[in-house]
């Protein structure tokens, strides 16, 4: 086993129902190699996700506002993705990384706080549920699934989204809850934002693991591919 955890920048946007798949495919590796894991950023085309623990109306809808809404094996409620947003899945092996559920939940944000503040940008998580703020605005979702020593699914993050594609839904699945884009507070270049999350990232995943050789991880150069 390497000590290597491989950033994959997937060039094209992937339909949802793609997804499994990909994840499917990126566990196998980690199972065969037995290796650490992998940080998969995209776009996905324009969908609306609904958690699998939802318990909202939106379960037996087929649209909203002409978007389609499917599925979920991940956590959480209802989320917009589409065009303008960032989705990073950070398909692992917890166990070989010796790191628990929670702890892998909070390094996800802590990492997003943490590059925030880098840019002189203050934001706070779980205000009203699970996320990230920035003032009062929400700027990131997240929702993960845990699976026989894997964890799948992920954080999306609002970059320039289109906010009227959310109107008359309950974001995330509360009231009070205003979705914003992270360009409202500052312009960043969305492959140069994916270089800095990643590498605090790496930072903070090897602050709460306890793999024995936690010290010697690293981030492998990026690449990129294409998906069906």
């Amino acid at each position: 086993m390497d000590n290597l955890i491989y950033s994959k920048i997937l060039s094209n946007p992937v339909d949802y129902s793609n997804i499994e798949s990909i994840f499917n495919r990126y566990v196998h590796n980690l199972e065969i190699n037995n290796n650490l894991g992998y940080l998969i950023f995209l776009e996905h085309k324009e969908v609306f996700t609904v958690g699998k623990f939802s318990k909202s109306k939106y379960l037996n809808l087929d649209a909203i506002n002409g978007i389609e809404v499917v599925n979920s094996s991940r956590g959480g409620d209802i989320t917009y993705h589409g065009p303008g947003q960032l989705v990073f899945y950070p398909i692992l092996s917890i166990k070989n990384l010796a790191i628990k559920p929670r702890d892998l939940v909070n390094v996800i944000l802590d990492s997003l706080i943490i590059t925030f503040k880098n840019y002189n940008l203050e934001s706070k998580k779980n205000i009203l549920g699970p996320g990230v703020w920035i003032q009062n605005y929400k700027v990131a979702s997240i929702g993960l699934k845990f699976d026989k020593g894997f964890s799948k699914h992920g954080m999306s993050v609002n970059f320039d989204i289109d906010l009227k594609k959310s109107d008359g839904i309950l974001a995330c699945g509360e009231k009070d809850i205003n979705i914003g884009n992270l360009n409202k507070f500052i312009k960043i270049e969305k492959d140069f934002f994916i270089k800095k999350y990643s590498e605090v990232f790496i930072n903070e995943l090897i602050k709460k693991s306890n793999y024995s050789k936690k010290n010697a991880i690293s981030l492998s150069a990026d690449s990129f591919e294409s998906e069906p």
